[in-house]
């Protein structure tokens, strides 16, 4: 009846012959009238800044029973509203976190860590909600509110070269009734961008005190040290916090964790000794039964509501101290290389040299130098608008598998297995080579059909399977001419960052070589 009325209003507005303009707006009237207008959604959050969590077992049905106010600083409730929805036609809400995810979406229902509601009944399974809400769990979750937690201290980088100032995650909501969209939203939610904790480790290094006693333990934050800071067993750590503008509470405790299964929890304001630089708390946290390798500590400065501020470090647990260099030196070595000129033609030497020293009551090591990727360098290339990079990999003489067993002959391999002695393609590792187009699958007649995609040449180096470098030792791992070529006008720049690295010890170094390729020059047609 509706839709009969709406035909004769129309027909009885064109019978009339009113102007366009009037049917035209009669028209937009009419339909407006006949289509229901389309949902709003949109999304609140309890709390938009979050700190850490400590709780890794969280019960949703007790952050389900507290009110916005009451809920911890790790946690917040996201609630949607939706306007304009049908009547009678149930909301399909649809929620989903973007990528990389960080934190736990959490059900804001009445579940125990362990329970789960039955959504779907089928002949031999139930299926439903349960309260930490994975990818897979989140499908099944129709509910106008959910809770996110924020991570761990565990779900801090593991790149502790430089201090983590927090992130921010986004958390995604569609709404549909029935077949027909409502609409979406998002939130954003920030975790550990407010207040800020910093863990420090000993180096094993004593300073005298003011009375000239050996009293003093140096402390070491590991920042802007891809190797770590060396530790003894024996290895002692400390905080320092500044709680965040707005805190639940003062800091009840520092939960100190050495990475390799040793922990500690002190008072805010304990530490028994002398540290430079002062700590606000530290507790010794021996790396008990420990083979050496390295380790990522942590540290949660705890709130007596469960949520922290969190920081983390990399520690290098040796028996010595021990430090590498690498010095790459072209021959010549000049700023601007000309292909036409002789002088292209360049002899790249690269020398690795042992630098250890005895530091902190450890005696300087010996490195040995094993294995695949021994040596590396990543090219990277900008001519004109054109960039690009490259990794380059040589190894010193391996088996096939496992590929961490030095050999100079098949026999010192597993049966079957081969030693690589020559330069192979990087999986198909019984495919010689002389660069990476010779481990080329693609084309009418590639070099090796049998390749995988993208494969790339590994050079094997012209020396022993094993390498050991005493203390002030070195050796030249590269010595190899090379040609320059630039196809491009435009003048090529070049920076290579070769890198070493010992792989029992856990150490590298690196170098950077910058230089520039000039192109070939523009010839215009003769007159």
């Amino acid at each position: 009846m509706r839709q009969r009325g709406i035909s004769h209003r129309l027909s009885s507005l064109m019978t009339s012959r009113p102007t366009s303009r009037a049917v035209g707006v009669a028209l937009i009237t009419l339909l407006a009238a006949a289509t229901p207008a389309a949902g709003a959604v949109t999304l609140s959050a309890s709390r938009t800044e979050l700190l850490y969590s400590t709780d890794k077992d969280p019960d949703c049905s007790k952050l389900h029973n507290l009110s916005n106010a009451a809920l911890p600083f790790y946690a917040t409730r996201i609630e949607a509203a939706v306007e304009g929805a049908p009547a009678g036609v149930p909301i399909r809400y649809r929620w989903s976190m973007s990528k990389p995810r960080a934190g736990t979406l959490a059900a804001d229902l009445d579940l125990g860590p362990s329970q789960e509601t039955s959504a779907v009944d089928g002949m031999c399974a139930d299926f439903g909600n349960v309260c930490i809400l994975t990818e897979d769990k989140l499908r099944f979750y129709n509910e106008k509110s959910l809770l996110f937690l924020a991570p761990t201290c565990d779900g801090l980088p593991k790149d502790t070269t430089k201090q983590f100032r927090g992130a921010v995650v986004r958390i995604h909501l569609k709404a549909s009734a029935g077949r027909r969209r409502l609409g979406s939203a998002r939130a954003r939610i920030g975790y550990g961008r407010d207040g800020a904790v910093k863990v420090f480790t000993w180096t094993g290094e004593l300073r005298r005190d003011q009375l000239g006693l050996l009293g003093v333990l140096v402390l070491d934050d590991g920042l802007r040290k891809p190797n770590g800071v060396g530790v003894p067993l024996n290895a002692v750590f400390g905080a320092v916090a500044q709680p965040p503008a707005v805190a639940p509470g003062p800091i009840v405790s520092f939960e100190l964790n050495n990475g390799g299964g040793g922990d500690e929890s002190v008072g805010p304001s304990e530490c028994g000794i002398a540290t430079a630089p002062p700590v606000q708390a530290c507790a010794e946290v021996d790396y008990m039964g420990a083979a050496g390798g390295k380790f990522v500590p942590t540290v949660a400065a705890k709130f007596g509501d469960g949520s922290a501020l969190c920081d983390n470090m990399t520690t290098h647990l040796l028996g010595c101290s021990g430090a590498l260099r690498i010095d790459v030196k072209p021959k010549p070595k000049l700023s601007l290389y000309d292909p036409s000129s002789p002088r292209s033609n360049v002899e790249v030497v690269v020398r690795v040299t042992n630098v250890s020293q005895a530091r902190g009551g450890l005696p300087a090591c010996g490195i040995d130098l094993s294995g695949p990727g021994v040596l590396t360098c990543a090219e990277n290339l900008k001519v004109g608008a054109v960039t690009d990079s490259k990794n380059t990999s040589f190894d010193l003489r391996h088996c096939s598998s496992p590929v961490d067993q030095p050999c100079d002959t098949n026999d010192e391999c597993a049966p079957g297995e081969v030693c690589l002695t020559q330069p192979h393609c990087s999986t198909s590792v019984k495919q010689p080579c002389g660069n990476d187009k010779d481990c080329d699958n693609q084309g009418s007649s590639p070099p090796c059909p049998s390749c995988q995609d993208n494969e790339t040449c590994v050079r094997v180096l012209d020396l022993p399977s094993l390498v050991f470098l005493n203390p002030g030792q070195s050796i030249i791992m590269l010595d190899q001419p090379v040609t320059l070529r630039n196809e491009f006008p435009d003048t090529a720049r070049m920076k290579d960052t070769w890198t070493v690295t010992a792989r029992l010890q856990q150490i590298s170094a690196d170098t950077v070589v910058k230089y520039k390729i000039r192109g070939r020059p523009s010839f215009s047609p003769a007159q």
